[in-house]
């Protein structure tokens, strides 16, 4: 099993984005937030790349607006 194909708690995704839990659904209600796999009658989880994807999206857009924010020069 890949280590990406890993399915992570509800603990360890508060954990990787520092979100509360009702952050988190309510992301995902809004679809801005990967949607959890249900694995059991009250259990969900979240597929790791998902997640890993949705933070470097995440940091791509931050690094994004940091390069467009900068001054452009000519020569």
């Amino acid at each position: 099993m890949d280590t990406n194909d890993r399915l992570l708690s509800l603990r360890e995704v508060i954990e990787i984005t520092s979100f509360s839990r009702s952050s988190i659904y309510g992301y995902i209600k809004k679809a801005q937030f990967p949607k959890a796999v249900h694995v059991g009658q009250r259990k969900v989880a979240w597929i790791k790349a998902e997640i890993d994807a949705w933070v470097a999206g995440k940091v791509a857009a931050r690094d994004d607006a940091a390069n467009a924010a900068l001054p452009t020069t000519t020569l």
